[in-house]
């Protein structure tokens, strides 16, 4: 879709101020972007959304190709936590081993191909093939084949460990890439999206709520709805005294990252004198999951109004919420 030309007013002023003064190096960082033109022609090309060669061709050239989001170091906090992730036709782990660093696998047998792990989460001394009882460490290497001397020795004259994917981490997010010659996870994010970043301590986040969802639509649909909140309206009334959709600053990166700033628990001036001064269930719900009572907030003093630790407060209880959402 291609983007008007809105007038955009800088935003979040206060936010950069507080990244200048509290996080060291920190430098303002929401200026706009320059504007990226995508064009405006019509693509009739339906293929890309239903045909099967075209999902095994993204499955070649993209997913195991690029750098995937996977989860947070938080969820991996002690020597022997693993979390899975199903991608694709792939089970991959991630595992924390006894040096503190990340190492990930494939969650296979080297048997018979058994997977070795149904739990999402969880913690193990070793990884037990449920199948014939195959045993691995925490890296992968195979460790006990069980009843090892009823098989020929040259069954077994290969390497059993379990093949390793790459991992690496920014910010306390893990990523994770079957791509053996991939570029380091830095340069895929690149500096320019690494520094608008900064500012935020996502390294000391962690989950406050797993959610998933399954939606029978091709994953570009999905992505397309969400590079915008155009929808809202339509979709989603309810939310419209959450959120100024109108305004959203959407900026591009190289490699093929955007970042969207959006005012939050505010509505877009034009539905403003519509709604009712009081605040919505919706309301209710994001000011719980951010550690605020409903029943007793009063509202707030502008931020330029508060002191330094009243600010702080405030911003930490905004990303609790950017978390929480």
């Amino acid at each position: 879709m291609a983007q008007a030309d809105v007038p955009y007013e800088s935003f979040h002023p206060d936010h950069a101020v507080y990244a200048e003064k509290h996080v060291p190096g920190a430098k303002r960082n929401d200026e706009k972007r320059s504007y990226v033109d995508f064009g405006t022609e019509r693509h009739d090309d339906k293929e890309r959304y239903t045909s099967s060669k075209v999902m095994a061709l993204e499955w070649e050239k993209i997913w195991t190709k690029t750098w995937l989001l996977c989860g947070h170091e938080s969820d991996l906090p002690e020597v022997g936590s693993f979390m899975k992730i199903d991608f694709g036709p792939e089970s991959i782990l991630v595992v924390r081993q006894k040096d503190e660093s990340l190492r990930a696998i494939y969650n296979v047998c080297q048997h018979r191909g058994m997977q070795l792990e149904s739990r999402d989460f969880g913690t193990n001394v070793k990884f037990n093939c449920p199948f014939h009882l195959w045993q691995y460490d925490l890296s992968g290497k195979c460790i006990k084949v069980t009843d090892r001397e009823s098989f020929r020795t040259e069954a077994l004259d290969h390497s059993l460990d379990i093949e390793q994917v790459r991992v690496e981490t920014w910010k306390g997010w893990v990523f994770i890439s079957m791509d053996r010659d991939a570029i380091p996870l830095l340069d895929y994010l690149g500096e320019d999206l690494v520094t608008r970043l900064e500012a935020y301590p996502f390294e000391h986040m962690k989950r406050m709520s797993d959610k998933r969802q399954e939606w029978d639509a091709n994953w570009k649909l999905a992505l397309e709805a969400f590079i915008e909140g155009y929808h809202l309206q339509g979709l989603h009334p309810e939310l419209i005294p959450l959120a100024d959709t109108y305004r959203i600053q959407q900026d591009i990166f190289p490699n093929g990252h955007s970042v969207a700033i959006s005012r939050f628990l505010m509505p877009s001036e034009q539905y403003a004198h519509r709604l009712k001064a009081k605040m919505t269930g919706e309301h209710q719900l994001f000011m719980r999951e951010a550690g605020v009572d409903p029943a007793t907030f009063q509202g707030a003093r502008p931020m330029c109004e508060r002191s330094s630790s009243s600010r702080r407060e405030h911003m930490l209880k905004h990303r609790a919420m950017i978390l929480a959402s």
